[in-house]
């Protein structure tokens, strides 16, 4: 139960993590530095035939500032809904909040490094 970072993955400036997402929510935080511009934030379902939407928060916990905070379900998050529409710069751990979705997700965050 709750939020587990299962995978970082970097392509050149493009990267991406992954966070499985189960019942009960909870939170997860990376164990390295993210350094970048959080451009995109993509959410999967285990079962697309039902609506489960849950709160999702980004937080810079190494400087105590919120990325993002919303309330989503199977849509993604573009840059134009990140931060007033400019996307969120990350300088440290990531901090990933979840709150109870009712069947598993999975979310990927998108940042361009810096």
């Amino acid at each position: 139960m709750g939020a587990t970072i299962t995978d970082i993955k970097r392509d050149g400036d493009i990267c991406v993590i992954t966070v499985s997402l189960t019942s009960g929510g909870g939170s997860a935080r990376t164990t390295v530095d993210i350094v970048g511009h959080v451009i995109q934030i993509e959410v999967t379902s285990s079962n697309t035939a039902i609506a489960s939407s849950f709160s999702l928060t980004l937080n810079d916990a190494t400087n105590g500032m919120q990325l993002y905070t919303g309330t989503l379900d199977q849509l993604d998050v573009a840059t134009s809904d990140i931060n007033n529409g400019t996307g969120a710069y990350c300088r440290g751990e990531l901090e990933v909040v979840s709150g109870n979705p009712s069947i598993d997700k999975t979310v990927r965050i998108y940042y361009e490094k810096m």
